[in-house]
């Protein structure tokens, strides 16, 4: 993007005075901003991120804003998440349009005032997402948006009426494409857009009103209502987005995570309020089918589970993967499994019914895993993980060590280590040990061994996940 010539400030009184413009030379804050988010992307690299496309796992475990943290008391994400992205491409093409646009309201407004228009916009970009969306996002975009907010601000009060046109001309095309593109793809978040987009010119307008031609401070009225408005919407949406009330995905993974911390008075409460908010939503259905496992009901919990997640995708495998991003964000135990097992259990009950014969080695894999390693009797189920690991195997025609290793875990738990070893000797002997953890093929190899001998009379907990 080019920018507008420096020149000389002209007099204060001249009518056609322009706005203050610092030295062209200044970009510390863009600078900054930029090496944050690369340095960030490097960290979650180095902590075993894909280059090309980071998983949620990564990204909540890097600050990405998750719903479900940020309702259980961890409110910076909504701050945190404006660095971290979900691949090379994404923090490329931010950092891009960061460096292109930030560069040049810093040379208008000066470097401090980029930075808080870049955090004030981006938390409350993100503010607006995990209050209506309700779904675990990330990235600098909305934060650039409050920078986009922040220029058209400044175009529309510049006494350089060239300046301000120019300005208009090059961002509304970006501005209308983005949303364009938002509606289109999947997984680019509008809300969050839009959010700072708006906040950003609210909170650009009343850092440019109060200035004169010359950059002195005349206290304009207008200027001072729309910080103090800028203020008092960014702590409303930051409280809100902490508790959103009127959200039924807030409901329904409270009342999930009230169900895991045994607190089934808690639980119904917020079944009470999906019901009254939106009982066909699909986050809603499962937690009205969590609550009828709970009392007993599998057939009728089974039913609903069914229905939630042909609501979340028709296809089972993607319905599964969105149900375990979006309905139990609060953790995992160690092992690779959700917080809550009950629910995840039901989930993998209605995604194999659903998906039936159709190829699904990862689902299957984890469900697997689930039944071999959940602490919880109710879900614990060796036997039962035998034939689904067997059969994610048969999908991935074992081509994926995981899942390999998966169900040599489950024959060594119903009783057959040998042949369990005999399959990680396997992936051994064909130089496939990269395919898991680091040392992790050996330590497990060495496990069954013992098993085998009988030097281990009961299994232990292998070392990781798959």
């Amino acid at each position: 993007m080019s920018t507008p010539d420096a020149g000389q400030p002209e007099e204060p009184g001249a009518p056609d005075a322009a706005p203050r413009r610092l030295d062209l030379t200044g970009r510390w804050a863009t600078t900054t901003l930029s090496l944050l988010n690369l340095a960030m992307f490097l960290v979650m690299l180095l902590a075993g991120a894909s280059a090309l496309h980071v998983s949620m796992e990564h990204a909540v475990a890097a600050g990405a804003a998750d719903p479900g943290r940020v309702w259980q008391g961890e409110p910076w994400r909504l701050l945190t998440a404006c660095f971290v992205h979900l691949g090379f491409w994404h923090v490329a093409l931010n950092v891009w349009v960061l460096w292109q646009l930030g560069t040049l309201l810093e040379r208008l407004i000066g470097g401090a005032r980029l930075l808080l228009v870049y955090v004030a916009a981006g938390v409350f970009g993100f503010g607006v997402s995990v209050s209506l969306l309700a779904v675990p996002t990330a990235g600098a975009s909305g934060a650039v948006f409050g920078i986009v907010g922040a220029l058209l601000a400044v175009a529309g009060l510049a006494r350089d009426r060239e300046l301000g046109r120019a300005l208009v001309r090059t961002l509304v095309p970006f501005i209308v494409a983005t949303f364009l593109l938002g509606f289109l793809v999947p997984g680019i978040d509008n809300a969050a857009h839009a959010g700072g987009l708006v906040f950003g010119w609210l909170l650009g307008y009343g850092l440019q009103q109060g200035e004169d031609a010359s950059g002195a401070a005349k206290g304009g009225f207008l200027g001072t209502v729309a910080l103090v408005a800028s203020g008092v919407a960014l702590a409303l949406v930051v409280a809100y987005s902490a508790r959103p009330l009127l959200s039924p995905r807030y409901h329904a993974i409270a009342g999930l995570a009230a169900l895991a911390d045994k607190k089934p008075d808690v639980a119904k409460g917020h079944a009470e309020e999906v019901v009254r908010l939106a009982p066909n939503d699909a986050a809603s259905l499962m937690l009205l089918a969590r609550m009828r496992d709970e009392a007993g009901d599998l057939a009728q919990a089974d039913k609903l589970a069914a229905q939630a997640l042909q609501l979340f995708h028709p296809d089972a495998e993607r319905a599964y993967a969105e149900a375990t991003h979006r309905l139990a964000p609060w953790g995992d135990d160690g092992d690779g499994l959700w917080g809550d097992l009950r629910t995840n259990a039901l989930v993998c009950r209605a995604a194999l019914a659903q998906v039936g014969a159709a190829p699904a080695p990862e689902m299957r894999n984890q469900c697997a895993w689930l039944k071999l390693r959940a602490q919880d009797p109710a879900v614990k189920d060796a036997a039962g993980a035998l034939p689904i690991a067997r059969a994610a195997v048969a999908d991935s025609e074992g081509k994926i060590g995981s899942i390999v290793h998966t169900l040599a875990v489950a024959l060594a738990d119903n009783g057959d280590p040998a042949e369990g070893l005999a399959m990680l000797e396997k992936l051994a002997a064909e130089g496939r040990a990269d395919e898991l953890p680091r040392g992790f093929l050996d330590e497990e190899r060495r496990r069954l061994k013992r098993l085998s001998s009988g030097a281990e009379q009961a299994p232990k907990d292998p070392v990781g996940s798959p």
